[in-house]
Formats: C-alpha cells, sequence, structure tokens
C-alpha cells in the first residue's frame, strides 16, 4: 500500500470541492441516493461535515441526509465539479470552491480533525488478493472496508469513478 504515490497519480486529475449547504442548496433535505452525483456527474461525496463535529459522516451512504448547514466534500474531475454550476443544481461558481487532492489532503493535515484520518492509497491487485477478478459491486470493498473505489488504472489506463462492474483485475 503506497500512500503518497497515490496523491501523486491523483492530484493532477481529482479534485476535492467543499460545498457549504444553505437555504438556497438543491441538495437540502435530500438523501444523498436522491441526488445520485455519481450516476449523473461521475462525483463522490466523500465527507459531510456537520456542525455537531460528532456528526459529522466519513464516506456517507446514500440514505445519509443533507442538512442546513453540512459542509459537503465531493470528489471528482475538475469539469464534472463545474456542471454543479449548470441546471439542475445551479450552484453559484462562487459557492464552488474546488482543490487539488493534495492541496486537500494538505489542509486536512493541517487542521487536524477527524476528516484527516482520510487516505487515499493505490492497492496494487495480485492474483491472491481477495479483490481479484471481482467487480467493484461483487467485492463489497465498501462494507468490507470502509474505502471507496474512485479510480482504477487498467492496463496504464486510468478509470476514474468506475463502473460498478469493472473488474478488479490482477497486475493491472
Amino acid at each position: 500500500v503506497t500512500y503518497l504515490r497515490a496523491v501523486d497519480w491523483l492530484s493532477d486529475d481529482i479534485s476535492v470541492l467543499s460545498y457549504h449547504v444553505d437555504e438556497d442548496s438543491p441538495f437540502l433535505n435530500r438523501q444523498l441516493i436522491d441526488i445520485n452525483l455519481r450516476a449523473k456527474l461521475k462525483l463522490f461525496v466523500m465527507r459531510i461535515e456537520r456542525e455537531d463535529k460528532t456528526a459529522s459522516v466519513n464516506i456517507p451512504v446514500g440514505q445519509e441526509t443533507v442538512r442546513l448547514g453540512d459542509l459537503m466534500y465531493i470528489v471528482g474531475r475538475p469539469h464534472c465539479i463545474q456542471k454543479l454550476a449548470q441546471s439542475p443544481y445551479g450552484i453559484s461558481d462562487k459557492k464552488l470552491h474546488i482543490q487539488t487532492l493534495k492541496q486537500f489532503k494538505r489542509e486536512l493535515d493541517d487542521a487536524r480533525t477527524d476528516a484527516s484520518m482520510l487516505k487515499c492509497i493505490r492497492i496494487h491487485i495480485s492474483h491472491d488478493s481477495p479483490f481479484a477478478h471481482q467487480t467493484v459491486k461483487t467485492s463489497n470493498i465498501r462494507e468490507r472496508t470502509g474505502c471507496l473505489v474512485i479510480g482504477l488504472e487498467i492496463g496504464g489506463r486510468v478509470e476514474m469513478n468506475p463502473d460498478l462492474n469493472a473488474t478488479f483485475e490482477p497486475n493491472s
């Protein structure tokens, strides 16, 4: 498991949006599964920070409801994040605080909050890996490890926000 290489690998292609939910937010009082940013824009909500810090959630599930005052950390390619400024979301560019993954990690490390426990790692899949030849979905990686797959490197090609039917191939 390599921590820094993974951040370097993703830093140019992945950004993190810090988005504060106010009374005009299109996400307010909606469940993540209904917002469905993954399917619609290839974005992941990796953390929801709440005013009551004990209620903050790393890697929230689809049934999580977005509340007034939440700070959402959304991960994806910059051009996908920018689509939040378009219909049907219409979020003002001024509300889209976008950083590279490297900048975001540095900010978290400096803040020393429970969010700084979030890690971006690269995992090599060997032939004897329990994930070898399984799809993202059938691997149950989220349930088994609490991890979120934001990209796969297959044969030198990077697939961001892979389809749930993408297969973990050994040595790729």
